[in-house]
């Protein structure tokens, strides 16, 4: 079963790893369909465009880092996917340069995850469950892909690799 997965991201942090989550994403669970707002071809109301594909999640990542989460458009997004969480709509809030335990506002309501391979394997099990993959495989995806994620961050997750960079 298809599922459908809004990813939320504000400013060049977590919009690198927004990117990445499209890569990745299907790669692990095959049968995801990803958006985030860049998909949004020209020509399109962006914001009607936004707001349809918020109203037809069925799970929400949220790219967090510590210059975004105050962030209004974030919130916005949130605030549209926390709507339909009574529906049964996951809303992950994952943490790409933060702990958890510094996760501030309304996002500190949602069980988030730390941008690294637990936190990683973490969620993707929770689409996998969603989307009927079996558990064997979606083990061996993971292992794949979080392979050539660790090959493409250098062996480090974002955080760490910012340091080198400022």
């Amino acid at each position: 079963m298809a599922v459908k997965v809004f990813v939320s991201w504000s400013g060049d942090k977590s919009f690198q790893l927004a990117e990445r989550l499209v890569e990745w994403l299907p790669t692990i669970v095959p049968s995801v369909r990803v958006f985030y707002s860049s998909d949004i071809g020209g020509g399109y109301l962006w914001l009607n465009k936004l707001l349809q594909e918020l109203t037809d999640a069925e799970y929400g990542i949220v790219c967090v880092s510590k210059e975004n989460q105050q962030s209004q458009w974030l919130h916005f997004e949130v605030g549209a996917l926390w709507q339909r969480a009574g529906k049964d709509i996951p809303v992950c809030p994952l943490l790409l340069d933060l702990p958890t335990k510094d996760l501030k506002g309304p996002l500190a309501f949602f069980q988030a995850r730390e941008f690294n391979e637990q936190g990683l394997r973490s969620m993707c099990a929770e689409i996998a469950k969603k989307a009927g993959l079996d558990d064997l495989q979606f083990r061996r995806n993971f292992k794949a892909a979080w392979a050539q994620i660790e090959t493409e961050l250098g062996g480090n997750h974002p955080r760490r690799r910012r340091k080198h960079s400022t």
